[in-house]
């Protein structure tokens, strides 16, 4: 089953090593194939639990780094 959730992704620019949590989507084998472009701010809608979305965006630092190079696509 596809699905997505918050990853840290670390990008290389100018030689200066940047880390960022960005939305990660998932095929059916669950191979992570796509991420956001722009890491992923904390904005939250009217009635949602900011502090799921917050404890959801923690879990991503106890999760293995992901290479930017590791996806087969370029963000756009």
């Amino acid at each position: 089953m596809a699905h997505w959730n918050y990853r840290v992704i670390k990008t290389v620019e100018d030689e200066e090593e940047l880390f960022g949590i960005h939305e990660v989507h998932y095929d059916d084998k669950g191979t992570p194939y796509a991420y956001t472009e722009r890491a992923s701010g904390v904005v939250w809608e009217a009635g949602e639990d900011a502090a799921k979305i917050l404890a959801h965006m923690a879990n991503a630092l106890t999760l293995p780094v992901l290479m930017d190079s590791d996806f087969k696509w370029e963000p756009k």
